[in-house]
């Protein structure tokens, strides 16, 4: 147990215990949906002895975060194209600053692992692609408004420099909207870094628009889900474009159907399995 949630256990024991004092009503509220780490805000009524009126203050969680003790997730999803299968197996982990989301994409006797390290936006801040069965390593990391990314494929080494701005970099394309998916956002553009296939050591810039509440069918199962299609930007949006489906209980991708990238053939992922260890 670290000096920090020591302090801000006793924090919370002497707030706790102040407002008992007052005698007033106390009421929890976790803001985050999503994370071990909650914030909360103490909603107290305190009775005024001169004009027998109740006054109402808020004290936000901003004056102390309580970091929970870590826990893992998994998720394991289904994607098929034609005959191929491919299992997507996560291991999710938060960090005092965001979250490590380790991703190993299985076909037959092949793997490729993956790593994204997120920031608590669900953003990447950095990535690596390790593919032993084509002989590829690449790796991402964000600095300020540029990604360098650098690696080796087939021996030979590469190196490139990508100008993004302000705008996200989501590279996982699917979990990482999640937030999006659940903020009544109607429209957000982020970046995304191609690893294989036509867009392969390039850059491109995405858009991803709310569409709809719909109840859809994910692995034999009736989900209420918010529709999010994605597409490229501009008129390279005829190129590609893919339908994700989010959890309206908590946000969670459970349904992905389009291709795997421009040029690719139609595919289908969904949630088959999830587990908070």
């Amino acid at each position: 147990m670290t000096l920090q949630y020591l302090m801000k256990y006793f924090t919370l024991q002497l707030m706790k215990a102040f407002i008992e004092y007052q005698k007033t009503d106390v009421k929890f509220f976790p803001f985050s949906p999503k994370t071990n780490t909650r914030c909360f805000a103490i909603i107290c009524g305190m009775k005024s002895q001169s004009k027998n009126k109740w006054f109402f203050f808020i004290i936000l969680g901003i004056l102390f975060r309580i970091s929970l003790p870590a826990a893992e997730k998994t998720l394991l999803y289904r994607e098929k194209a034609g005959d191929s299968i491919i299992y997507h197996y996560y291991t999710i982990s938060s960090t005092e600053d965001g979250w490590i989301y380790n991703l190993k994409k299985k076909e037959n006797n092949r793997t490729v692992t993956i790593v994204f390290i997120l920031d608590s936006s669900l953003s990447t801040i950095k990535w690596t692609y390790d593919n032993p069965d084509k002989n590829i390593k690449f790796q991402g990391i964000r600095e300020n408004g540029i990604i360098r990314f650098s690696g080796n494929e087939q021996n030979k080494s590469v190196e490139k420099t990508f100008e993004v701005g302000a705008l996200p970099w989501k590279q996982i394309f699917s979990i990482d909207m999640e937030l999006f998916a659940l903020s009544g956002e109607k429209e957000m553009e982020f970046w995304a870094v191609g690893a294989e296939g036509p867009g392969a050591k390039k850059i491109a810039k995405f858009s991803a628009k709310y569409q709809d509440r719909e109840t859809v069918s994910v692995n034999g199962k009736s989900v209420e889900a918010i529709h999010i299609q994605c597409s490229l930007t501009g008129l390279k949006s005829m190129l590609w474009k893919g339908d994700y489906w989010f959890r309206v209980s908590d946000g969670l991708f459970v349904l992905y159907k389009g291709g795997r990238g421009p040029g690719t053939s139609d595919s289908i992922t969904e949630l088959i399995e999830e587990n908070n260890e």
